[in-house]
């Protein structure tokens, strides 16, 4: 499983689907821009909005006016199909790109977005009419991991068509991938002044302010907006956490239980949730007492006492599947743009390219351990010639996310040891990338793997390191997942029957503008040394 981040947490712009109300406001004559793409966390995509379609040939304007009916009623793929139609009579037709391209957003199949996206934007002349396709090319590129073209495409909507809502809140995003807060709040009171009371760009202003170290600016601003029926629930966080900073942990765990009460939520487990945007944010120590009192009030199990062993520094041998399980079914809807545009997570590519450099061009049978969505699949299938590819996870919403991309032959619903105890089929590369982190203690699993590769496969994987202070063959940090010593996997690929090719330092993801160290490994299994 590929999850990194404790809980996903919405910010800035999260601002709904009715951010995009701003820029696409229903024009006479046309047909209705489509709903929005499930928008990236922190991220607005705006719609293509068919300019009065194509009188001089008005069967490529039915197929767009289709299509847009066909998204409407969330058949995605119909409408893409109708797409290719109209870009198969009419290879330059601009709002067939951009709209393909939305599509693409709409399914998290970024590089794709961005194919047509860049298409749709060097078509004609730069009008007005291009702002939207910039933007949406922003949104695709920063779930891609690249903030600083992101940042380039969205200013390129602003100059066209002016400091519209949605492009704000999406430039805000990017400042806030690049720590740069003072822009962000000046971007989302831009913003504000255009909607007052969102509340989804206050609570972001609020981080922002927060991150500058201006807690009781913060505070003064949301504390109105905290004391009304129902403010959503981001703000909420952010509006505890700086309780917490400015008050202390008392007043924290009494306002947690009075907003619960007020929002009629239930108590424990709106503690458990105020808990995890405080990790989130990296004040651990605030969230200990939250997930204690979360434990007293009965919202008990392997989940919870996972999570709190991770802040009391316990480490159990292995995360519980019922953690990870339900961690990756809760948000698997937002697993892909947060692990590619916030936290820049690059490791299905950067297994490819050692792969590559080893000189392997093709697999017979492939095992991607932890699929999750199936990035790393997609990556796989991309570069070599295989012949049958298979995808296990626990996650049911995730395998679903994999079946989406096409690119596997057999998917399995499965605990990781379990499936690997009961197979009979001899793999020749397995991948476990961003897995690792669910286990400390991993001889039984490496035994596991070598019986179900063949002689000469291959086992490749990820994990992330400890600090080389840290003398522990492994540790579960606060975050909820464990890091490894180098020294522990470098013995563990020594063992006879393994032969290391590669032991590569990478950095796995970004959080807290601080780099995650790991390693990327390639063994074979090799009985003779």
């Amino acid at each position: 499983m590929m999850k990194p981040w404790r809980m996903p947490l919405p910010s800035c712009s999260n601002a709904s689907n009715r951010l995009l109300r701003f820029s696409t406001a229903k024009r006479s004559g046309k047909p209705p821009p489509p709903p929005p793409a499930q928008n990236p966390p922190r991220t607005v995509p705006s719609q293509p909005q068919p300019d009065p379609i194509m009188a001089a040939n008005p069967s490529s304007g039915e197929l767009l006016n289709r299509a847009l009916n066909q998204l409407q009623h969330g058949k995605v793929d119909q409408a893409k199909a109708l797409c290719k139609k109209c870009l198969h009579r009419e290879p330059d037709n601009f709002n067939a790109l951009h709209l393909y391209g939305v599509l693409c957003l709409k399914q998290s199949d970024f590089e794709c977005a961005v194919d047509y996206l860049e298409q749709a934007c060097k078509r004609d002349n730069l009008t007005r009419a291009h702002a939207q396709a910039f933007n949406n090319l922003s949104v695709a590129q920063l779930n891609l991991g690249h903030p600083e073209a992101a940042l380039d495409s969205v200013e390129t909507a602003i100059t066209l068509a002016g400091k519209q809502l949605a492009f704000l809140a999406n430039r805000a995003n990017v400042y806030e991938l690049q720590s740069n807060w003072p822009a962000m709040e000046q971007d989302l009171r831009d913003a504000l002044q255009l909607d007052p009371d969102d509340e989804y760009l206050l609570s972001g202003l609020a981080l922002a302010l927060r991150q500058q170290q201006r807690p009781a600016d913060a505070l003064r601003l949301l504390q109105p907006i905290l004391n009304h029926a129902s403010p959503c629930h981001e703000l909420c966080w952010e509006g505890l956490l700086l309780i917490g900073l400015q008050q202390g942990q008392q007043e924290l765990l009494q306002q947690s239980a009075a907003m619960a009460y007020r929002l009629q939520r239930d108590p424990a487990h709106w503690l458990d949730q105020v808990a995890d945007y405080l990790c989130e944010q990296q004040h651990s120590q605030l969230a200990l007492p939250l997930y204690q009192q979360a434990a007293t009030l009965g919202h008990n199990g392997p989940e919870l006492e996972h999570k709190m062993a991770a802040l009391k520094g316990d480490t159990p041998d292995k995360a519980p599947d019922r953690y990870v399980e339900q961690l990756y079914q809760t948000h698997a809807a937002q697993f892909e743009r947060r692990l590619l545009g916030k936290l820049g997570y690059r490791a299905p590519w950067q297994l490819v390219e050692q792969l590559q450099q080893l000189g392997y061009q093709d697999f017979r049978a492939v095992l991607d351990l932890g699929c999750g969505s199936g990035l790393g699949g997609r990556q796989l299938r991309n570069a070599f010639e295989i012949e049958q590819l298979t995808g296990v996870d626990l996650a049911s919403k995730m395998l679903d996310l994999a079946k989406a991309k096409g690119c596997y032959d057999q998917l399995e619903c499965a605990e990781l040891g379990h499936y690997l105890g009961h197979q009979q089929t001899e793999f020749d590369l397995i991948c476990a990338l961003d897995v690792l982190i669910y286990q400390g203690k991993l001889e039984a699993l490496f035994s596991l793997l070598a019986a179900r590769l063949a002689q000469g496969g291959l086992f490749a994987f990820s994990t992330e390191l400890t600090d080389s202070s840290v003398s522990n063959d492994y540790l579960l940090s606060p975050s909820g997942r464990y890091q490894h010593s180098r020294a522990y996997i470098e013995r563990l690929c020594s063992a006879p029957q393994w032969k290391p090719l590669r032991l590569v330092e990478i950095n796995l993801r970004q959080e807290a503008g601080k780099q995650t160290p790991g390693l990327l490994v390639v063994v074979e299994k090799s009985l003779k040394r």
